[in-house]
């Protein structure tokens, strides 16, 4: 607007402006001029007009002086808006800005509604703001702009103006406070999103897409970076070409940095074609082909390209030569060397000897190594030999390995032998080339050539320890020959033995006829015996007699037992040998350590009844006979064999004493395990006095007592144990002497067990454990000895005695032992008494409700009234811990609460009271409310016998005719329960405890657990099974919700189970809920119940089954010692036995057999052994008939 004002009066007064600067110019530069305005003569068109030419001819202060005469004059003009401006503007052109501030603020005082000027002084504020360098007010004055001026045309200029003074302030952070930078970065980005433009001017625009595209620069944001600079430079037709050029190449080093090879090539190439001249030409030129080179690495994923790229990228590198810049040389020449290996030959020679040339040693090694095998493929072989050896002779060790072995080959081939074995060994002794299988092989056969043949067998022998395996027959035969040669036979052997392992068939008699001999002359009697076999084995029979003779006696040599067996039993069968007394002995002794048991039996019996033979022999075979019963564990048949030759026993004590007395020991074993225990006792004896039996004749004696039960021989017998000191005597000795002393029922078995105790305890001073257990013993049987008297004041003496002395503890047997005694002695101080000791002992255990009552009534009957109540009150102050202590508690309440009932209650005349409560209820004198009838109960409980039943019983009874709803509660339920189970009433009792479970909430856990044991007891006893486990599955259901009991529901699945198949032979539904029960531990439980349904599974013949959950049963981490360890073993045992799954039957009878098993499970452990003994033969059977 004002442009246009302007415009307008410039033409009409154009004629007195000349005029008017002169005047005006006088009128600034005459001192003590007048304070009359110098335009005042002039009409108001006049004066705006001049205002407006001087400030538009730069006349900033003949502006303001006209300005402020025009406004002091002209008070109602339409123009003093635009005067009030241009005055603001003059000031700020002229440099006075606190003038031209306080022009501003007048003007708004003025104009306060001024939409035409006031958006634009506070821009062009904050533009001299920024160009002042003050930051931050400008980017206040700037957000003002935008907020006080909504609709401004100036909103985009702000913008821009903001991103810019941004962008500056990110500049200088950026060192500082890299974070805050990069948040200052994105805020001005978003300024010069925020501008339009096409409303910007030209430069404005410029600079507005060079400072985003830096933004994003330091954002590391390359992509965007790229979009805004490329058209910043594509829009910037006035841009330097420097600036350009900087920013081409920063975009392509930062591609090439973060390996967007593509995009640097673009970015090098545009320096190249847009800046031929410049000095970053040359450079780009170079990195151009580099980035096109990489870029096709990159994309192609290998580096196997055709021809036609392949030449593509060598003519950039070419153009790079072309540009004379020697800082790149060398990399291009190794570039073009390798890039041309395989289509252009010819050029890569050149190349890599133009790069030797250089003085860059980079790539020299590999480049030698290339430019060699360039040389081989074009033929010329002296070259190849000149670079290889070039190469070798420096320090580097890339392809050292390779060099060798190609250069050992070429000089074969120039015919040069002694350098190709050079070459060679010096290519082996690294070892680690890929061709020293092949390298060896050749260089064997050179030193075979030329006569060294250690040398030969040396390097054959190399070969032979690779993993090669291609000329391993060839190799092996002929380094036997060379072995022998050289008078090496256990190498020989060692090569021969190979060569049989080969399948090679042209020389294999003749080298195991050789090997044998070779085994036997260096005593390889097993080797000797295996190739004789595989001899035997052959077609060939010139020789097999004596080798089969030869072979026998190495059999026997090497202890071969079946194959020796073998071979005499065909010599026996010839007559001359079938009674040959050495044969036989010999075929005793392999019998009894290879065959099976019955076989080896039935062979002592056909020579044992053999009358052809001399008696010695066949007694002999009597006493092996029964050896091998005994081993056998035929015991039965052991003691007929022995009944049955009644001079057998004699013989053998007059020729061998040391045999019969084992023979009498074996026979006293077998007595003992046929149960036969007398005869064992008698047998046992005559062996007695023996050193080396005595001690087995001990045990079988002892074991026989017991198991009859004799407690007084056992006694004995360690009487005379100890005496003889014979054996030594030890602590399981002490143990069942003491359990013998302790069955002996007679006047003095107490003394015996003190004077046993009194033995052990001098024998074994250290065995402190079973001291203290002995001295608890002998204070029980006193106890037990003055209980079943009923001698209470004995007890009582007792126990305080032994409790002074130190040999008992006051533990909780002990204490209620003495409580007991006092409370039957009525002794009221004595309670108390016991009560003080205890609270020397564990005083905690007297601070309990049951401890505190025991003391108020102790001290209540001594007529100790305070000390009572002060115990009673002690018990009121304790925190209950069941329903059981909160109703004590309430009975103590109600107690210390009646004064109508005192006198009967001081008396404990319980019955008065309850008549009275009966009487005055019925009467309707009371009113039978909680108190009263808590009385009632209190009183009732206090009575004993069936009158205290008989009475909570009536007692609910009379409830129930005033408020029924009160005894239909838990808590009424169970004491009804209750007492109805002491009367006897158990179907009444089951009653009242079912309805009481049926209203417990499944929250209550303890109560319903409570409810199901007392129901559990009941039903048992009615053998209601059925109810019983509709009782365990509400405890199941309860448990299984519960978080705080984790595993307990296994028990009661465990019990539902363990009923409906023992009771009520359901046996589907047991084994659904005994594996429920089976959580997949190790407890004794789980076991037991994943062990039940196998067993259920096998007697439903799913054998498959019952197997599979054994074997999920063994996988668990069972303890070796438990009996369910040996149970599971030995099911399974059993269960594969009966599938003829041998070995798998062998392997669980084993463990059986091994594990160290509980007495009642040792006959599945003899039983196990005696199976796994049976399959062992079986299976070595099967092996000697195949």
């Amino acid at each position: 607007m004002l442009n246009k004002h302007s415009k307008y009066h410039s033409n009409k007064y154009s004629s007195i402006i000349p005029f008017l600067l002169t005047g005006i110019y006088f009128f600034l530069t005459v001192s003590g001029v007048s304070a009359q305005c110098w335009t005042s003569d002039l009409s108001e068109e006049e004066q705006l007009a001049v205002a407006r030419e001087t400030y538009a001819d730069g006349l900033y202060s003949a502006s303001i002086e006209t300005a402020k005469c025009y406004l002091n004059q002209f008070k109602e003009s339409a123009a003093r808006e635009e005067i009030f401006y241009l005055r603001v503007k003059a000031l700020r052109k002229g440099g006075d800005i606190q003038a031209s501030i306080k022009a501003f603020d007048e003007m708004k005082v003025n104009f306060p509604s001024s939409i035409s000027y006031l958006d634009d002084e506070v821009l062009q504020r904050a533009i001299i703001l920024i160009r002042t360098g003050k930051y931050p007010l400008a980017i206040k004055t700037l957000n003002s702009l935008l907020k006080d001026y909504p609709i401004s045309k100036l909103r985009d200029e702000a913008n821009y103006w903001l991103g810019y003074v941004t962008s500056i302030n990110a500049e200088l952070l950026r060192k500082k406070n890299k974070e805050l930078a990069f948040q200052k970065y994105k805020n001005s980005i978003q300024f010069f999103k925020n501008s339009d433009p096409t409303k910007l001017a030209q430069s404005q625009r410029q600079e507005r897409l060079y400072l985003t595209g830096r933004a994003w620069w330091f954002l590391n944001d390359i992509h965007k970076t790229e979009d805004v600079w490329q058209e910043y430079l594509k829009q910037s037709t006035s841009i330097k070409p420097e600036k350009a050029l900087n920013i081409k190449h920063q975009l392509a080093s930062k591609f090439q940095l973060v390996k967007k090879y593509e995009q640097a090539e673009k970015w090098f190439e545009l320096i190249v074609t847009d800046h031929p001249n410049s000095k970053l030409a040359s450079g780009s030129t170079f990195w151009r082909a580099e980035m096109a080179y990489n870029a096709s690495l990159q994309r192609t994923g290998t580096a196997d390209w055709g021809p036609k790229l392949v030449n593509h990228l060598v003519n950039n590198y070419k153009i790079y030569l072309a540009k004379k810049d020697k800082k790149y040389l060398p990399l291009t020449f190794y570039r073009i060397g390798v890039l041309g290996q395989k289509h252009q030959p010819k050029e890569s020679i050149v190349a890599f000897q133009q790069y030797l040339s250089t003085k860059d040693k980079t790539y020299a090694s590999e480049v030698q190594y290339r430019l060699a095998y360039l040389f081989i493929e074009s033929n010329q072989l002296k070259k190849a030999i000149e670079t290889f050896s070039t190469y070798l002779s420096t320090k580097d060790k890339t392809y050292a390995d390779d060099s060798q072995y190609r250069l050992g080959y070429l000089y074969i081939e120039t015919k040069k032998p002694k350098k190709a074995i050079e070459t060679f060994n010096k290519y082996l002794k690294n070892g680690k080339g890929r061709h020293v299988v092949e390298t060896q092989i050749r260089l064997g056969y050179l030193y075979i050539e030329n006569k060294q043949l250690k040398k030969a067998i040396k390097t054959f022998e190399k070969y032979l320890a690779s993993d090669d395996t291609l000329h391993v027959v060839e190799i092996q035969i002929r380094l036997g020959y060379l072995y022998v040669d050289t008078k090496q036979p256990k190498k020989a052997i060692k090569i021969f033995e190979k060569y049989l392992s080969s399948k090679d068939i042209d020389h294999v008699k003749e080298v195991q006829i050789r090997l044998g001999y070779l085994y036997i002359e260096n005593k390889q009697l097993k080797k000797a015996i295996k190739i004789f076999e595989k001899y035997l084995a052959s077609d060939e029979t010139e020789h097999s007699l004596s080798i089969q003779l030869r072979l026998a006696f190495l059999y026997a040599e090497t202890k071969q037992n079946f194959l020796a067996i073998s071979l005499l039993e065909q010599v026996r069968l010839n007559t001359d040998y079938q009674n040959n007394p050495e044969l036989l002995e010999t075929l005793m002794v392999l019998y009894r350590e290879t065959v099976s048991k019955d076989k080896f039996v039935q062979f002592l019996l056909s020579v044992k009844g053999n009358t052809k033979l001399n008696a010695h022999l066949r007694h002999r075979f009597q006493t092996q006979l029964l050896l091998t019963y005994f081993e056998q564990n035929k015991c039965k048949k052991l003691i007929l064999e022995i009944n049955d030759k009644p001079g057998y026993l004699q013989k053998s004590k007059n020729t061998n004493p040391e045999e019969w007395q084992h023979l009498q020991y074996i026979k006293s074993s077998c007595l003992l395990e046929t149960k036969k225990w007398k005869e064992a006792r008698i047998v046992s004896r005559k062996i007695l006095d023996s050193d080396k039996y005595r001690e087995q004749a001990i045990q079988i004696l002892l074991e026989s007592h017991k198991q009859l039960k004799d407690w007084k021989a056992i006694t004995w017998e360690f009487q005379e144990i100890y005496d003889r000191k014979s054996p030594k005597m030890t602590i399981p000795y002490f143990q069942l002497w003491l359990f013998a002393a302790q069955r002996r029922t007679d006047f003095r078995r107490l003394e015996r067990i003190q004077i046993i105790a009194e033995r052990w305890k001098s024998a074994f001073p250290e065995d402190k454990q079973n001291m203290t257990e002995i001295n608890l013993l002998i204070s029980s049987q006193r106890l037990r000895e003055l209980t079943a008297q009923e001698n209470w004041k004995g007890i009582s003496n007792f126990i305080r005695s032994e409790y002074k002395a130190g040999n008992i503890s006051l533990d909780k047997q002990y204490f209620t032992q003495l409580l007991y005694a006092e409370k039957k002695l009525d002794n009221w101080g004595g309670i108390l008494s016991v009560y003080a000791l205890l609270r020397e002992h564990d005083p905690q255990r007297t601070y309990n409700l049951d401890a505190l009552i025991d003391q108020a009534e102790a001290a209540e009957k001594l007529g100790k009234k305070e000390l009572s109540i002060s115990f009673y009150r002690k018990a009121l102050k304790l925190k209950p811990q069941t329903e059981r202590d909160k109703i004590k508690q309430d009975e103590i309440r109600k107690y210390l609460a009646q004064d109508s009932f005192q006198k009967w209650i001081e008396k404990g005349d319980w019955t008065k009271i309850t008549k009275a409560i009966h009487k005055e209820v019925r009467e309707k004198k009371r009113i039978l409310d909680e108190q009263n009838f808590e009385l009632l109960i209190y009183a009732e409980n206090k009575k004993s016998g069936s009158k205290r039943y008989n009475g909570i019983l009536d007692a609910y009874a009379l409830m129930a005719k005033y408020n029924k709803a009160k005894t239909q509660t838990v808590e009424a339920l169970i004491a009804q329960g209750y007492a109805a189970e002491k009367l006897g009433g158990y179907k009444r009792a089951k009653g009242y405890y079912r309805n009481a479970l049926k209203k417990v909430p499944d929250k209550n856990v303890n109560l319903v657990l409570q409810l199901v044991g007392e129901l559990t007891r009941l039903y048992e006893r009615s053998k209601d099974y059925k109810s019983l486990i509709n009782t365990y599955e509400r405890a199941y259901k309860v448990l299984k919700k519960s978080s705080q009991h984790k595993k307990e529901h296994l028990t009661y699945a465990y019990l539902i189970g363990y009923h409906q198949s023992s009771n009520l032979k359901q046996t589907k539904k047991a084994r659904i809920w005994m594996m429920r029960a089976d959580g997949g531990g190790i407890s004794s439980q789980e076991l037991q119940a994943s062990f039940w349904v196998a067993q259920l599974d096998r007697e439903a013949n799913k054998t498959n089954k019952a197997l599979k959950r054994l074997k999920e049963l063994a996988d668990r981490k069972i303890e070796g010692n438990s009996s369910m360890y040996v149970q599971i073993h030995f099911e399974l045992g059993t269960l594969y036995h009966s599938k003829e799954k041998w070995k798998s039957a062998l392997y669980h009878y084993r463990i059986v057999a091994k594990a160290s098993v509980p007495a009642e499970l040792k006959q599945f452990q003899n039983t196990a052994m005696q199976k796994a003994k049976e399959i062992e033969k079986y299976l070595k059977s099967i092996a000697v008939s195949k």
